[in-house]
Order: C-alpha cells, then sequence, then structure tokens
C-alpha cells in the first residue's frame, strides 16, 4: 500500500514537474506517516467502524492524553467520550506554525507525539512534548493568543474546536460550570496559552 501510494506520488509530483525541495517534504511526510502510522488515517478507521465501536476506540486512544489535561482530569466517562469523539488528529510537519501570537483562539491541541516550541514575542518561552497540551487559556477565555506555537519535528497533535468546546460545554453543565471558574481564575492571573 505504501510502495503503491509513493510510486503514484512520485508519478504525479514529477508529471507536474513540482520543484524538488517540495517533491522531498511530501516524501518525507508520507514516510512519516508510514512510519508511526503503518500510513493508516485514523479518521477514516473511526468512521469505518459502527458507532458503538467506533465511540470505544476514540476513547481508548485518547483517553489517558485527555486526562492530563487538569480541568478534565475528574471529568466523567461520559465527558471523555464526548471529547475523545470531537479530538481531530492533525499531523505538523517540522517548522509549521500550529498558530501565532494575536490569531484568534479558537481551538486547542492535545500533543500525542513530538516537540513544540512555544514563543512569545520572538522568545523561546518552552518547548513541549508527548503528553502536553496548548492553546487552552485562549479557548477558555475566547481571546487572542499571547504566544506562538511551531512544530520542531513532525508532531502527531489532537485539535479541540471552539464549537466543539462549546458543544461540550452546553451538554455538560456541570463542566461548563467548573471551566466558567477556571476561566476567571486565569484571566486574573494570565498564563501562556
Amino acid at each position: 500500500m505504501y510502495y503503491s501510494k509513493v510510486n503514484q506520488l512520485n508519478t504525479f509530483l514529477h508529471y507536474r514537474r513540482v520543484p524538488l525541495n517540495i517533491q522531498h517534504k511530501i516524501l518525507d511526510y508520507y514516510t512519516y506517516l508510514w512510519d508511526n502510522r503503518m500510513g493508516f488515517d485514523e479518521n477514516q478507521i473511526l468512521k469505518d467502524l459502527p458507532p458503538g465501536l467506533e465511540a470505544e476506540l476514540s476513547l481508548s486512544l485518547k483517553r489517558e492524553l485527555i486526562a492530563k489535561v487538569p480541568f478534565f482530569q475528574h471529568a466523567s466517562d461520559h465527558l471523555l467520550l464526548d471529547i475523545s469523539k470531537r479530538l481531530e488528529p492533525v499531523v505538523y510537519t517540522p517548522n509549521d506554525i500550529i498558530f501565532e501570537e494575536g490569531d484568534d483562539g479558537n481551538s486547542m491541541y492535545f500533543v500525542g507525539k513530538g516537540l513544540i516550541k512555544i514563543t512569545q514575542g520572538g522568545q523561546h518561552v518552552i518547548s513541549i512534548g508527548d503528553g502536553s497540551f496548548v492553546g487552552e487559556i485562549s479557548l477558555l477565555l475566547n481571546q487572542p493568543r499571547s504566544a506562538s506555537a511551531h512544530s520542531i519535528g513532525y508532531s502527531d497533535l489532537y485539535r479541540l474546536s471552539q464549537d466543539d468546546f462549546n458543544h461540550i460545554l452546553q451538554f455538560h453543565s456541570e463542566f461548563a460550570d467548573y471551566i466558567s471558574h477556571i476561566a476567571y481564575e486565569r484571566s486574573q492571573n494570565p498564563v501562556t496559552n
């Protein structure tokens, strides 16, 4: 499957006379996907399952990662299931910008695998890796990003959009109250978001 895809891709790239540096980046990306995911698309696998199995697999794949976010640590199984179904897997390539300082805070990210560099005012603040999360403050407080995030190498992330986060809050009122409390506390003592 991998070799067939790479051969098709090579033929297409040569036919369309894509510059060599872009060809190498594309082939590196597919090699990364093969080495780390055996070429499987997590979204497609989940969509192909019956709803019950889709939910079970989604939660199994993401439970540990979600539980590392402090405001999800005491979440009910029902809430964790709802969150896991709404996380979108995203792969960033080396040096990709995940978000920039001043961008709308319309999502947060969970780092499944990779290393993310956080900068503020162009200065390195911190690097975060597997099991970390970023962007939660902007999402909670609905404000622009106060920092930038870049993928250092290849990074497998899960994205939780503002719309999905709002859906979760709408259907989990106890959690919504808890989040409102956290947002208020963090607005009084801002942290990198």
